[in-house]
């Protein structure tokens, strides 16, 4: 369960932190060595055949050492409250390169390649710091829908703005919610989870490269935040 006093008091900054860095380690030790997990790196997101490029960091970024398959975990995602398709108009296979910062050729020994980004939202995604951080938030998210990159999104917080993409908006109804979509042939997937506060946080999908998907158990990343880094402690 979400602990709301954690929002409550303005310390979701500090707890931001915490859980990416557990989201970070789930998917580092349970992907196996087909996949580079990093923290928080940029990435250039590179329009073809025109537009400059243009740098954005997510959260958490996976990236695709060579096209083998991932490990099974034994986990199933809980069933999602929303799945549908949106139509990619005028899509074009790898119409958008992405690319990690410190490693932009291709043709590199490693052949790495981004597949899939997490992103926690923070007050200052969601315009409790002002506008200009809530559009700069959008811009990015926007980036990556655009390009055949994965993404998912995670959203813990009950205040501020959410602006979700048509195929997920029904989930504004809930307290929390997550949402991933994937990129599968013309279309971009997507999946969503909505809960309350009393009730218990689903494992979900996080799409990597098609038609590959990680069950990521959030609620694990959750508890392991709170008690690692002695949260009840801080909320006396």
């Amino acid at each position: 369960m979400v602990d709301e006093r954690i929002e409550e008091r303005g310390l979701w900054e500090s707890f931001h932190r915490h859980l990416v860095v557990e989201i970070f380690e789930q998917l580092r030790d349970q992907l196996g060595d087909a996949y580079l997990v990093d923290f928080d790196p940029t990435i250039y997101l590179i329009p073809r055949p025109a537009g400059q490029a243009r740098p954005v960091s997510p959260d958490v970024a996976v990236t695709l050492l060579a096209p083998e398959p991932s490990p099974a975990q034994g986990l199933t995602p809980a069933p999602a409250l929303v799945e549908a398709d949106d139509v990619l108009e005028e899509f074009e296979q790898l119409a958008i390169h992405v690319r990690r910062r410190d490693m932009p050729d291709p043709g590199d020994p490693f052949r790495s390649q981004v597949v899939s980004v997490v992103e926690v939202a923070s007050p200052s995604n969601k315009g409790l710091f002002g506008a200009a951080d809530r559009r700069k938030f959008l811009a990015k998210r926007h980036d990556y829908l655009s390009s055949p990159v994965s993404y998912t999104e995670i959203d813990l917080l009950r205040e501020g703005e959410r602006d979700l993409p048509q195929a997920v908006e029904q989930l504004e109804e809930h307290s929390f919610m997550v949402w991933s979509s994937q990129v599968q042939n013309h279309l971009r997937h997507h999946w969503g989870w909505g809960w309350e506060p009393a009730e218990v946080i689903p494992v979900v999908v996080l799409p990597l490269d098609y038609p590959r998907v990680f069950a990521l158990d959030l609620g694990a990343c959750y508890r392991q935040a709170f008690e690692r880094n002695r949260w009840a402690l801080r909320l006396e």
